[in-house]
């Protein structure tokens, strides 16, 4: 690849052309850095409430067009003249607040801010007063030194710290704002101390945060305040202790149930919200004497702060803080290193996941009530839902619903002047006729159909002819399958005895005949055959070598490992596990056991197990567990489902599981994710979760299916029924008539493709069969079938 160091990087970004208004897909250029500049390529960038505030119009230092965003990861593309601090290949964080360490400020010890590019960077400039953005013959501005909307940026050196490479991008990016932000106003501004009480205003984010850094301040009462009371789910799970929703009280203020709730007032209150009723609220509900507020949120433009005297002159104190405190070129990788180590949670934040075509998406996300952070792929432009329709335009394409005859005959008569090829797919190539109806004359204009050459004009008089081949062409083809007979669907439910008063559960309408299909669509030769679960599953995983009671470990360690994570990559991490672990001490085995667990160090274990998902919490649940089974269970797993949940992050579906995979006993379903979504769609329940999914399974399945549905459904899902882009078109339960949620277009040409296949003599199993089939039928693909036989498994 040539070179982009000192050129002009075209590429794409999310460009405000004006407040107000959405954000624009662009194509802009990106100037060379210049001396004392850094040219950055992000790969990954948070979305922030401060962006959606600038994009507002709210911000008085707001100004258009700009590239926003402000939360960005990535590497070093170049650097200008006098870069020391970076070089090519570095992965950075942007800095919105740099770090020159020689201005007033930075020399202070006092603050974390900066003095030196300030003026500039308020004006959406470089250091220098010009800008490195170009668009459609437009400068554009710069937001906050970092500008991290676009696939390529450029800051100023004091305005990047690079960051260790096995950090990944899509946690690290959001230490540039929201997370450091909260975790240093509790750890660095306030310094809250052990015991202290403290309220949090806000459970976004930043609020988020700030609970977490009075955590591993070990704070006493950490109490968060919110109107949506759905977040008191978050708060306690990032360790609050109490929760306060302002609008359930009755007959007090918020400042009044604080004050009885910590004896006289918190030690410490964040404002999180930029309210400024909330401030005022936040910093009376300080103690008398000590009480410090401290002021996080941004408050609108023209907005003023008030109190009464009295309550600062009998102690409380406001504070404010920008980036937490934090010193960000210093202070930064301290960050990094507690998350690596599992000290800091981020992967959590997490609540969305964007691509650059999803910019805007983003913004009216972080909007609704379920979103702590989303975080945007930068290198990806397509968006999901466009991709959808990429991958729906690649398939087979479906006939239209409803086709006239006289389309049929322009298509027939188009048909004898051209060749239509087999790869290439207009609308009509697709095209299938209606069921029979009445013979009708279809009448075509005699100069329309000489320009055509499709009839023969010599000797015809009249102005007008039947056009017998048109007759013809369409009495030849032949009818389309007939659809399955509509069926009578009823999900699972009560069913009473009137003889003796018993209640029942009778089981789905046809869940025989899915379950039998399934089963043959999951065997050699079918179409969900060979997927992941197959050879990759949990339980698989455990070493065939190893001890009868190393090998129950290793079944529970890849269930743990599992959630939320691919079988691709739980296998791969699991033979990492399995050879690479050390040994707890001089001459004892290396590999996966619960000794060698309990010795390895905490850091060496989150690399290895890197790749999974939530490897953080993993980490810590996989160290938590070795020790109580060491302590409890003499070396081994539970035998009982109570026992396995008892564990660090173990859950009821990797108990069940567990107990059926390692101690060779089914006493329960376990419900994962395509389990729980498959039976839904299907109509057998209709739950909410996994867990309430193995109840309303377990309360009508026989005992004997229990053990096989989830390796059978998340076969199917892994195969066919995926989550995003289900293939109908290869189900055996949409061809059926089986599957109410099966789409029908998808289905109708799966079955023309099925048939042609048939027609051809084509057959599933054939040993050898390498055929390709392309025929033209009334001007549509029938068919394009390719069938290699390898390893003995065929696959279609």
């Amino acid at each position: 690849m040539a070179s982009t160091v000192g050129k002009t990087i075209t590429c794409k970004a999310a460009v405000a052309w004006e407040a107000g208004k959405e954000l624009s897909l662009e194509d802009i250029e990106v100037g060379p850095p210049r001396a004392h500049e850094v040219r950055i390529e992000i790969y990954y960038t948070g979305v922030c409430h401060t962006d959606a505030y600038t994009l507002s119009g709210k911000d008085p230092e707001g100004a258009f067009p700009i590239v926003l965003g402000h939360e960005g990861a990535g590497i070093v593309e170049s650097v200008g003249e006098g870069v020391t601090n970076v070089k090519p290949g570095d992965h950075v964080v942007a800095l919105y607040t740099p770090e020159c360490k020689e201005c007033k400020f930075c020399k202070s010890g006092k603050t974390n801010l900066c003095g030196k590019i300030r003026a500039t960077q308020g004006q959406g400039l470089m250091p220098d007063g010009t800008s490195r953005f170009k668009c459609k013959g437009k400068d554009l501005l710069h937001f906050m030194g970092t500008s991290t909307f676009s696939q390529y940026t450029v800051v100023a050196d004091i305005s990047v710290v690079a960051i260790e490479h096995d950090a990944p991008f899509d946690r690290t990016c959001l230490l540039g704002c929201g997370i450091t932000t909260g975790y240093g106003a509790a750890r660095f501004t306030a310094k809250v101390e052990e015991g202290s009480n403290i309220a949090v205003f806000g459970a976004g984010c930043v609020g988020l945060s700030v609970v977490q850094g009075a955590v591993i301040n070990k704070a006493g009462k950490i109490i968060v305040v919110d109107v949506n009371p759905s977040k008191e789910e978050w708060a306690r799970k990032f360790g609050a202790t109490d929760f306060v929703n302002p609008t359930e009280l009755k007959g007090q203020t918020i400042v009044e149930k604080l004050v009885e709730m910590t004896d006289g007032g918190c030690d410490y209150t964040f404002d999180c919200t930029g309210n400024v009723s909330v401030m005022r609220a936040a910093l009376e509900a300080c103690h008398k004497g000590w009480g410090e507020s401290i002021v996080i949120g941004v408050a609108a433009a023209g907005q003023e702060i008030s109190t009464r005297p009295f309550q600062l002159v009998t102690g409380r104190v406001w504070k404010g803080c920008a980036f937490g405190g934090v010193k960000g070129r210093s202070q930064l990788n301290d960050l990094v290193a507690d998350y690596k180590r599992g000290a800091l949670k981020v992967d959590e934040f997490i609540t969305h996941r964007k691509t650059l075509g999803e910019m805007n998406d983003a913004f009216e996300t972080m909007k609704q009530g379920d979103c702590i952070r989303a975080v945007v792929d930068m290198r990806t432009l397509v968006s999901r839902d466009s991709a959808k329709l990429l991958d729906r335009v690649s398939e087979p394409a479906s006939p239209p619903r409803r086709t006239t005859r006289s389309s049929l005959a322009r298509f027939a008569l188009a048909a004898k002047t051209e060749d239509i090829k087999a790869d290439i797919r207009d609308i009509e190539d697709v095209v299938s006729p209606p069921p029979p109806k009445r013979r009708r004359v279809v009448a075509v204009k005699l100069e329309d159909v000489s320009r055509s050459g499709g009839i023969k004009s010599e000797g015809i008089k009249s102005e007008y002819i039947k056009s017998e081949a048109v007759e013809d062409s369409l009495s030849s083809i032949p009818s389309p399958p007939p659809k399955a007979p509509r069926r009578a669907r009823k999900p699972a439910r009560k069913a009473v005895d009137h003889s003796t008063g018993e209640t029942t559960i009778e089981p789905p309408s046809d869940w025989e005949a899915m379950y039998n299909v399934v089963r043959k669509m999951r065997a050699p030769g079918g179409a969900a055959y060979g997927a992941a679960v197959d050879t990759m599953g949990c339980e698989r995983l455990a070493d065939e070598e190893a001890s009868p009671k190393d090998q129950r470990y290793h079944s529970l360690v890849a269930l743990m490992l599992s959630s939320q994570t691919k079988d691709t990559v739980t296998a791969v991490v699991m033979r990492k596990l399995q050879t690479e672990l050390p040994a707890y001490k001089p001459g004892a085995p290396v590999g996966l056991n619960v000794n060698n667990m309990i010795a390895v160090d905490p850091t060496l274990l989150n690399q290895t197990i890197w790749a999974v998902g939530f490897h953080n919490n993993k980490t810590r649940y996989l160290k938590q567990t070795a020790e109580i089974l060491r302590d409890k269970w003499n070396g081994d797993i539970p035998d009982t489902i109570e026992g396995l949940i008892s564990l660090p992050g173990v859950g009821p579906k990797m108990a069940y599981l567990c107990m059926s995979v390692a101690w060779n006993r089914t006493e329960g379903i376990g419900v994962d994710v395509h389990v729980h979504r498959i039976t839904n769609l299907w109509g057998w329940n209709k739950t909410k979760n996994p867990e309430e999914t193995r109840h309303a399974l377990q309360s009508w399945l026989p005992h004997d299916r229990w053990r096989e549905i989830n390796s059978l459904l998340v076969g199917l899902g892994q195969a066919v029924c995926l989550p995003v882009g289900r293939k109908c078109g290869e189900c055996e339960l949409g061809f059926e008539g089986l599957c109410k949620a099966a789409d029908r277009k998808k289905v109708t040409e799966g079955r023309r493709l099925k048939a042609a296949k048939v027609e051809a003599g084509i057959e599933d199993g054939d040993d050898g069969a390498a055929v390709k089939l392309e025929e033209v039928t009334r001007g549509d693909v029938v068919a394009k079938h390719e069938v290699k036989r390898e390893d003995g498994i065929e696959d279609t």
